[in-house]
Formats: C-alpha cells, structure tokens, sequence
C-alpha cells in the first residue's frame, strides 16, 4: 500500500476512536452544584451538639441532684376547755391562736437517679448525632462521584505536562507557514487543538480549587455507620424512657427547725422520712418498648430522611463506579492502540507524515488524561465504597 494510503488510513482509524471520546473535561450533571466547604459536618460540628445536650444536661442535673431549702409560716387556732363560775359545771371554749415556724432542708433521692438517667441520655444523644454526622459526610462526600480530587489530579498532571510540548508543536507548525511548508488550514487546526488542551487543563485546575475543600467520606463504612447509628438511636430511646420511669418513685429526707410559739417544746427539730411511688411504672413497659421500635422505624422511613440520602449516594456512587470502570478499560485499549500507531509513524519522515504524528500525539495526549483520570476515580470510588474490587 502506498504511503499515503497508510497515513490516510490510520488518520481515518485515529479520528474514528477520537471522535468516542468525551472532549475535555466531563462536566457535572445539570443543576448539580460543586460542594461547598461550608456545607461540610466537621469535628467542630459534632463537639458543638454534645456541648449544647450536655449544657443542658448538667444544667437539669445541677437542680436534680442538690437539696432543696423551704421554710413556712402558719397561724393556727388552738382549743381550751374551760369551767364555769356556777356550782354546776359546764364545759366551755377559747380559741388562743398559735404561730408556727420552720425552716429545713429536705433531699429527694429519687431525683439522684433521675440525673444519672438524665446524664446517660445526654451521653446517648452526644454518641447517636457522632454517627449521624458522619452519615452526613457520607451523603455530601457522594455528592459528586463523576469527579474525584485524585481523579483530578491526575488528569491535570498528564495535561500541565503535554502544555510544553503543545506549543512547541504551534511554534514549528508556525515556522513552516512562514516557509509555505505548511498550510493555513493546518494552523488553524493546530491552534485549536492546542487551545482545547489549553482550556481542558484551565478547566481542571479550576475544578480541583473549587473542590480544595472538599470533604473526604469518614474511615468507617457506610454500612457500619448505619448499623452503629441505628444502636445508637436504639440506646438513646432506651434512656429518654428510663428517666420518665426513675421519676415515678421518690425516697424524701426532710430535716430542719419546726417552733410553734405557746406550745412548750424544748427540741424544735424534727426528721422525717417519706416513700413516694407511682403505680404508673407498671403500665411504662410497653410503652418504653413502643418508643424503641417507633423511634428506630421513624429515622428509617421519614421522607428525605437521612438514610434515603445515604442509600441514594451509595448508588449514585457505585453507577459511577460501574460506568468509569468500563470505561477505564475501554481507554486502556484505545491508549494501547495509539501508542503502537505512534510507534508505527516515528521512524517515517516528511512534512505530511510529521504533520499527522502532531495530531496524533494530541490525541494521544488526551486519551492519556482521560485514562488516568478514569484510574484514579475508579480507585477513590473503591475506597471509598470499601467494595473489595480489583484495583485498576
């Protein structure tokens, strides 16, 4: 076969494959917003919830567990029986009011184990919202798996590396116009194939600086987040209930100084000791039991519930993996193929076979940033998932 006739073969093979590549950049969905950091649970997230439940924990606890001061004042009218003046004796009655004052203290040990209840429940709360969040994390981190930082990265060091050498291609091609080697028409055609590997790496990098702050999805697999989420929520209704039910009994100590003025008494204090129960404690079970399993079936099912959101990102995150896996490997050939068609044309000479090795090797260029690129997604979207797929 002629010279010619191989070159326009393979220009035809070259242009064919590239034409199934995605140009520059792949962007993101319409109406799908970058991350913003802002948005993002923290460390400082988590602390601030368990801050405010345990304020107000200690806050309930600090009236619950100390000894309550209460005194009183009372006017009392007390009854005399008094004789006659006739020799028949006839009964009467005087009223001489009394007063009486008491001032004591008096501690409720039924409250004490309220506020240890009240204390766990603050501790069960600060440990559900430590899972919750990082469910958040989750759902936000799977927010936008088209695109990852490492995929990013990597497809920005292949482009930022092929720049140099895009130009020298644009300045030769130059020269030999200027020498009427070279045509107008393949100018223009490498300028916009430079400016396209220009804009792809211009787009990437701002990609990577809109996504610096990204958030990064927690150690812990999602599936086990909701797993220990769902105890914890279970936990948590455990002692909202278990301190209703430490208040339906009460031990009272009460002691201090009790004077009623015209009335002898020589010791004015007094102690006593006092049982309260509620009979309501019997009837708590099956309620507490009720809470339990409703608390649990309301975070499962409410609508745009958190689990939605979690299992709605987990398999917009695996499609993705699917989708760039396949991918992947479909680069991987079309990478092969023109790198032996490079091979192939090196050792030729002439303007026409020099002209197609330059566009050959923008091609090139690009099928090698996007096959990087898709390796690591493919890679982060594994760890990510924690699928124990093949590393690519």
């Amino acid at each position: 076969m002629p010279l010619s006739g191989l070159l326009a073969a393979l220009l035809t093979q070259v242009m064919a494959q590239a034409s199934t590549q995605p140009a520059g950049l792949r962007a993101p969905p319409p109406g799908r917003a970058i991350l913003e950091a802002t948005s993002a649970p923290s460390a400082d997230d988590v602390q601030g919830y368990c801050s405010y439940v345990t304020g107000i924990s200690k806050s309930a606890r600090a009236l619950l567990e100390a000894p309550e001061l209460f005194g009183y004042f009372a006017m009392n009218n007390s009854v005399n029986s008094v004789l006659s003046a006739d020799s028949f004796p006839l009964t009467g009655y005087t009223y001489i009011p009394t007063y009486e004052v008491a001032v004591a203290a008096q501690y409720h040990f039924g409250h004490l184990f309220a506020s240890f209840e009240n204390r766990d429940r603050a501790a069960a709360d600060c440990q559900r919202y430590h899972y919750v969040s990082a469910l958040h994390t989750v759902v936000q981190a799977f927010q936008e798996p088209e695109a990852t930082i490492p995929a990013l990265q990597a497809r920005a060091a292949v482009l930022n590396a092929a720049l140099p050498r895009a130009a020298e291609i644009l300045a030769s091609v130059q020269g030999d116009l200027r020498e009427a080697k070279a045509t107008a028409e393949e100018l223009n055609a490498t300028e916009l194939r430079v400016d396209a590997l220009r804009a792809d790496a211009q787009q990437t990098a701002e990609a990577l600086e809109a996504q610096a702050q990204r958030v990064d999805p927690p150690s812990m697999s999602a599936a086990e987040l909701l797993a220990k989420r769902d105890a914890a929520e279970k936990n948590l209704a455990y002692h909202e209930v278990q301190e209703q039910r430490a208040g339906a009994w009460d031990i009272l100590v009460r002691g201090g100084y009790d004077r009623i003025y015209g009335v002898r008494d020589t010791l004015p204090l007094f102690v006593s000791v006092g049982l309260v129960f509620n009979f309501g404690w019997f009837f708590q079970a099956d309620a507490a039991r009720l809470a339990e399993k409703g608390r649990r079936a309301w975070v499962d099912v409410q609508m745009e519930g958190l689990d939605q959101r979690v299992h709605i990102a987990l398999a917009r995150a695996r499609a993705q993996l699917n989708a760039d896996s396949k991918r992947y490997q479909e680069t991987t050939v079309l990478l092969a193929d023109l790198e032996e068609q490079m091979k192939s044309v090196l050792p030729l000479g002439g303007p026409k076979v020099k002209r197609y090795r330059d566009y050959l090797w923008f091609d090139l260029t690009r099928v090698r940033a996007e096959n990087a690129f898709l390796k690591a997604n493919v890679t982060e979207l594994q760890s990510w998932l924690r699928e124990g797929v093949a590393q690519p």
